[in-house]
């Protein structure tokens, strides 16, 4: 099965810890186009791994190198991507980077059509569900409102992955003397 991985990079903040999200460009027959979500992609065969593969794809989409004032803090729980419109399920890997300096240029490159740093509060502040047909269905599903966009689907998945692992680890939701003190 194919895999890709995302980099979930959070980095310190004024008001606390701040979230990286892209906004993906728009390209005709891309499903993905426009959506908000993290920067990643298809684990290519040169890669060591999911993890170096997001590493990858942040410096090709961003400019950025996560490099020795980025600390790995692991990785959240993989999602399976599951559409109608492909044929070819992928797992995706989500992992977490903590950039130890709060000033990051980032030159979005042509998949991307802009980066934002969230304010985790911020972010959290706009938890909400909406309901949409899924094959006809009337299903709720989650959401996240982000300075008018709407971050959901995978995206969602994962975030609240993060929301439900920092809820549970004392110390970690919270930027304490310029460390983070536990890993995921």
């Amino acid at each position: 099965m194919r895999q890709a991985a995302v980099a979930v990079i959070l980095r310190p903040g004024g008001e606390g810890m701040e979230l990286l999200l892209i906004q993906r460009a728009s390209f005709e027959g891309d499903r993905w186009s426009g959506h908000m979500a993290f920067p990643g992609g298809k684990v290519d065969q040169g890669d060591r791994g999911p993890m170096w593969a997001a590493v990858r794809e942040v410096r090709e989409e961003l400019g950025l190198a996560l490099n020795l004032d980025t600390e790995h803090l692991g990785s959240l729980n993989r999602v399976l991507t599951l559409s109608p419109r492909s044929a070819r399920p992928m797992w995706v890997e989500p992992h977490v980077f903590l950039l130890e300096r709060d000033e990051v240029a980032l030159e979005p490159g042509g998949e991307v059509a802009s980066a934002l740093w969230v304010p985790w509060g911020e972010l959290m502040s706009g938890r909400s569900s909406s309901w949409r047909r899924v094959k006809g269905v009337p299903v709720r599903l989650g959401h996240y409102r982000c300075r008018g966009q709407q971050v959901w689907g995978l995206t969602f998945q994962m975030i609240e992955d993060l929301r439900e692992r920092l809820a549970h680890r004392s110390g970690v939701g919270v930027h304490q003397r310029g460390r983070w003190r536990k890993r995921l």
